[in-house]
Formats: C-alpha cells, structure tokens, sequence
C-alpha cells in the first residue's frame, strides 16, 4: 500500500510538472502557439479536468500517505521537494500554487497518521520510541552499511535488484532466464545511449537518486522489497530501449526480441505463481513441526522476524523476538520458570549469532524466488543455561 501511495504520488506530479514544461515552452511563432494550445488540450483530455493545482495537492497528500504506511519512504521527501522548487522557478505563483497546494497537501497527508499516533501512544513516548528504533535500526538490527558492508553488501543490492527485482539470470536459476536477461541488459544500455537528458530525465533524477542513496546506505538490501520503488524507472528504461530499437533499428528484430522478452518473462512468472503455490512457506512447515512435536504450555520458543507467523498462525505459543545469545540469556534469567522446552529458530545465515554448537533438530529448506526465508530454517533445542 505504501509502494501505490508513493507511486501515485510520483505520478500525478507528473502530471503537472509535465503540464508546465509544455506551457512554459516557446510560443514566438504562430505554428508553435498552436501546438502548444494541441499538447494542452491533449494533456487535458487525458489526465482530466482537475487543474495543475489539484494535481500537486494530491500528488503531496498520497505521498503524505505513503510515508505512514512506510516512513523508509522519507527520501521521496528530496524528489517532492525538488519538484516544488521546480515549479516554483518556472514562474508559477510561489505562495499560491507551491506553497499553499503543496504544502498544504503534504501536510495532512502527514497529519492523518501523525496526530492518531501522537494522540495514542503519547507525545515524550513516541519521540523515545522513534529514537530507540532508529538507533537500532543504524547500528544493530537494521542492516545498515554500518553493520553490514563491503563486498557481500553489493553483492546483495545487485541480487535483489536483477534478480529478486527484474527476474534477471542467477547462477542458481534456470537458463530460461537467460534469454529475457540479455534482452534486458542490451536494451537498458541502449537506452542510455539514444537517450537525450532532458527535463524528464531531471524527473527521474529526482525520483531515483534520493532514494537508491538510502537503499545503498541505511536499508537491509538482503530485503527486495527495499528495491521495489526503483523497479518502475528501470523498466521504463527498459521499454524506452525497446521502442528505440524499434524506431532506429530493424523493426522485425524489434518486434522478435519484444515478443521473446513478454513470452519468456510470462512463462518465468507463471513457473514461480506454480512453485509458491505447490511449496509450503518454510515458516509454515516449522510451525507444522512444532505444533506436532511440542506442548505449547511447556515450551518457550525464541526466534527474530519470523515472530510475526507464530502471532498470526499460532498466537497461542510463547514466542519471544531476540537477536542474540545475550538477549536470550537477558529473558531466561528474568523468566519465572524455565520451560521444559527452550526453541531457537533463525535463519541460516544467522545462527552463529546462538553460538549452536549441537545440530539442529531440523532444517526447513526454502526458495530464495518464492519464500521470504531465502536461506531456510533452523530449529534448534537451547541446552546452554
């Protein structure tokens, strides 16, 4: 819901950052006064009648939105911002049609989630929570570049943009791949070269740089869903190589190579609903597992984000989210009584954070394509305190 807000956002200002570059373009001539009033009239039917003014209180109230749906949008704030600096530079009334609209727009986009959250919580306690979060979120949990850098954070923001995010060919998937991966990498260059910077490019800019900056630096790029407000921008580049292949090249191979890049993506994404549909999450299957296995009122099960399936799934369970051996130690001593069962579950990639000496008691295997465990599961029964 927060990627539709911050979509819609970018489209309707848009709509009237575009609506401007067109009016403010030279009218010397008689020939181009008319095809100025044609590109008005045609801009008109198409996105309405609503006014430039409309467009920008509505396109910074949905950005408004979006960040209460998901505050790691806040550097859509820079692409706004320039926008209405943009604007406001092409001699629109700055007080009136900047400030007021978009402003105004921003604001109680802002306020419907922002007041709510203050009115409930507690204006000293939120302030310390927003705090808390963002510390850890820096410098413990968050998977910042702080906490996780060098090679293995490329590696991993590459991974979730061409693969996880574009389907692109990994050393781990099918050579179906292969062919829609070539297609994409020739016409995503190609549109680089043919294409000439121009205002929309300043748009995109905006749009892009901001918030791939925070991706790269402060958010967990292991996540493909950190990745996904970028996706739209390169897949316009991607059909506008297409289209310039098919204007200043051969349009047969044109043709061939659209046809073979919708066919092959097709057939990917149907293999991938087929797969996600006949595989049980591995989370789900632990669950399984632990519910034949275990009594819940003699068990006490320790894990990190997959908390949220035992809250949904099994709410009756005594789950706690930790990090470490230490957070684990911190709750059994504080405990009242120690379970007969002391469950650790965590990530492959993470386990040694529990300093598991002992085997597991079982692996949950998952598909990096479909699951949002991409390594599996461990199960593993706590005998260190």
């Amino acid at each position: 819901m927060g990627l539709f807000f911050v979509i819609s956002a970018a489209y309707l200002l848009y709509c009237v950052f575009k609506l401007k570059v067109q009016l403010r373009a030279p009218a010397s001539k008689a020939a181009e006064k008319a095809d100025i009033n044609l590109t008005t009239r045609c801009i008109s039917k198409r996105y309405g009648r609503l006014s430039d003014r409309n467009y920008l209180f509505l396109g910074s109230l949905f950005l408004g939105f979006g960040l209460g749906v998901r505050l790691s949008y806040f550097p859509f704030i820079a692409f706004w911002m320039g926008i209405l600096l943009y604007l406001a530079i092409q001699k629109m009334r700055f007080f009136k049609d900047v400030i007021l609209y978009g402003m105004m727009g921003f604001v109680i986009g802002v306020c419907v989630w922002f007041l709510p959250q203050i009115s409930y919580v507690g204006r000293h306690p939120f302030w310390g929570n927003c705090l808390s979060f963002s510390r850890g979120h820096f410098t413990d949990w968050g998977g910042s570049v702080i906490t996780f850098g060098g090679l293995g954070r490329v590696a991993c923001l590459v991974k979730s943009i061409w693969v996880y995010g574009l389907g692109g060919w990994w050393n781990d998937a099918s050579f179906l791949r292969l062919a829609a991966s070539l297609i994409m990498i020739v016409t995503f260059l190609y549109s680089f070269k043919r294409y000439q910077f121009d205002r929309r490019g300043f748009f995109l800019g905006l749009y892009v740089i901001p918030y791939m900056l925070w991706v790269i630096l402060g958010q967990n790029v292991a996540n493909p869903r950190h990745i996904m407000p970028i996706l739209p921008a390169v897949l316009m580049l991607i059909a506008y190589g297409l289209c310039k292949t098919y204007e200043e090249m051969n349009k047969g191979i044109s043709i061939i190579l659209t046809v073979a890049f919708v066919v092959s993506m097709s057939v990917i994404s149907f293999r991938l609903v087929l797969r996600y549909h006949n595989n049980v999450p591995a989370p789900i299957q632990l669950i399984q597992f632990i519910e034949k296995q275990f009594d819940c009122l003699s068990t006490k099960i320790y894990c990190g984000g997959e908390k949220r399936f035992f809250d949904y799934y099994a709410p009756q369970w005594d789950v706690r989210s930790i990090e470490d051996v230490t957070g684990l130690g911190i709750d059994l001593k504080s405990s009242l009584y120690k379970p007969q069962n002391i469950l650790i579950v965590r990530a492959l990639r993470k386990i040694e954070e529990f300093e598991a000496n002992n085997p597991p008691i079982i692996t949950f295997e998952a598909n990096p394509y479909t699951d949002d465990t991409k390594e599996g599961l461990l199960l593993y029964k706590w005998n260190g305190l």
